[in-house]
């Protein structure tokens, strides 16, 4: 289907629709309708030849729609896309009922979307999201490409990626520029939530703008995970809270992100985790934020060759004993010591960091005002002027390291708090 223009009353429903598969919709133009201006809606499997099909929308531009202005939407249970493509589109204005996106790519229950590209796309003025994948109860999208697009002035986040109980294995995000998104969210919001899956992600090349989170990641809930996340040379400016963010709260499981050459300024943080087990940094971010990295609950942390005092890491002591992994960091390293499962009180015998250098300055310090932290002269590798409990969020001890004899000797204490 090509060459086709619709432009309708308040009072109309769909644009240009199609519910079967194999289906191509190119060089339309829809204005003004009350539904979605041009969508793809397989209705049942019947119609999906030799296990699969394909639904492209593209070069086509959608306005004032109250819905999304390009939409491939599976809803009845059974249908099966190969492949499923929306590209070199423009929505301006639509999504005016604010309850999805602009440009969307939705699989529900018993739906399979194997192969989804959002690329070349401009979305100005989005009533909610601007771009939105999204795999809901048991629906399957095996891999989700959004490249090179554009976002100017979405109610919600510019590109949403959403796994409500479904399963995301792959996701790419590349490229474009997103700026001027009023959520409370971010620009790029990728979430795992109602027990659903992100396999892996990888965010790069983007340039962030103007919201309160530029790239937020996270796990919400029990039974609900985000596998790996790789993010690299993203380009993130005026965010008022964090700039590049994973979480995994309420029982959520997030397994490991990676920081790789990102340039980011302003906002409360520059690179920021709770509750991912692994974090690893390059060394090549440059960073300009009130708090430059902050790494909370981490079980493995590699630094890469960051320069200067990292800020700060959070490790939980196990058995005495508080690990970092850092095989080439060689600047100053401040580590929140918390007690173990947030004991009372707990000591700590052993320091052990992976790699640490020889002379290399460590500063230790009580995560808690309500656990005490009892770091132990002469027990496994501290040589201190006698115990020393950490009792207070102000107290700190500063430790540098002797390689040929491995232990640490102190260099200072502070006894601030009360």
């Amino acid at each position: 289907m090509g060459q086709h223009d619709v432009e309708y009353g308040a009072d109309n429903s769909d644009g240009i629709i199609s519910e079967g598969v194999n289906t191509r919709i190119t060089n339309c133009v829809v204005k003004n309708v009350d539904g979605t201006g041009i969508k793809i809606q397989p209705l049942s499997d019947t119609n999906t030849f030799f296990g699969g099909g394909y639904g492209i929308i593209s070069h086509s531009y959608a306005e004032n729609c109250g819905n999304e202005g390009m939409s491939i939407y599976m809803a009845n249970s059974g249908p099966t896309l190969n492949r499923g493509e929306i590209t070199n589109c423009t929505a301006r204005g639509c999504d005016t009922k604010a309850t999805s996106a602009s440009i969307r790519a939705h699989v529900a229950s018993g739906c399979t979307l194997n192969d989804v590209l959002i690329a070349q796309c401009r979305v100005d003025n989005a009533g909610a999201d601007s771009i939105q994948v999204r795999a809901t109860g048991t629906g399957i999208i095996t891999r989700a490409a959004i490249e090179s697009c554009d976002s100017k002035t979405s109610a919600q986040a510019a590109i949403y990626a959403l796994a409500d109980g479904g399963t995301i294995s792959s996701l790419y995000v590349r490229g474009g520029y997103l700026d001027g998104s009023s959520s409370a969210n971010a620009q790029i919001y990728a979430l795992a939530s109602s027990a659903g899956t992100i396999g892996e992600a990888v965010f790069s090349d983007v340039r962030l703008r103007s919201a309160s989170r530029g790239l937020y990641m996270r796990a919400n809930g029990a039974g609900s995970s985000f596998g790996r996340a790789v993010v690299s040379n993203m380009d993130a400016r005026s965010m008022t809270d964090e700039n590049l963010y994973g979480l995994a709260d309420s029982s959520g499981t997030f397994s490991q992100v990676s920081f790789r050459g990102n340039d980011v300024s302003g906002g409360t943080y520059g690179l920021r985790t709770i509750g991912v087990t692994t974090v690893h940094t390059d060394g090549l971010n440059t960073i300009s934020a009130t708090t430059p990295r902050s790494f909370a609950t981490v079980t493995t942390l590699q630094l890469g060759k960051d320069f200067g005092v990292t800020l700060p890491a959070t490790i939980t002591i196990a058995s005495g004993v508080a690990t970092v992994s850092s095989p080439t960091h060689s600047g100053h390293l401040l580590l929140k010591i918390d007690t173990e499962s947030a004991a009372a009180t707990d000591d700590l015998d052993t320091l052990t960091i992976t790699g640490v250098r020889d002379q290399q300055v460590v500063t230790l310090r009580a995560l808690s005002s309500s656990r005490d932290v009892v770091v132990k002269d002469g027990t496994g590798n501290f040589k201190l002027n006698g115990d020393f409990t950490m009792n207070n969020t102000e107290d700190t001890i500063t430790l540098i390291y002797h390689a040929t004899d491995d232990f640490y000797t102190e260099i200072s204490r502070s006894d601030n708090g009360a």
